[in-house]
């Protein structure tokens, strides 16, 4: 079986654009969770894999956890 990491431009600090960014290259679905403190912005990919960013209300990326079969090319 082949096995293809899928693309993410995921990055620490960025900005809420790139979650569109990162939703529209791994043509996943997008789910966006509001907080008290951070929002939280879930993708997911037909094969499986989830990718949350967590963006401060500032509007920047602090964090990014991933599961699936595989790790996102990030």
């Amino acid at each position: 079986m082949l096995a293809l990491a899928l693309p993410a431009l995921a990055a620490l600090g960025g900005d809420v654009a790139s979650v569109h960014e990162d939703q529209a290259q791994m043509k996943g679905t997008l789910k966006t969770t509001q907080g008290s403190t951070y929002t939280v912005h879930e993708i997911k990919a037909s094969a499986g894999t989830v990718v949350k960013e967590y963006v401060s209300p500032a509007g920047q990326v602090f964090a990014i956890t991933w599961h699936g079969q595989f790790i996102p090319n990030m």
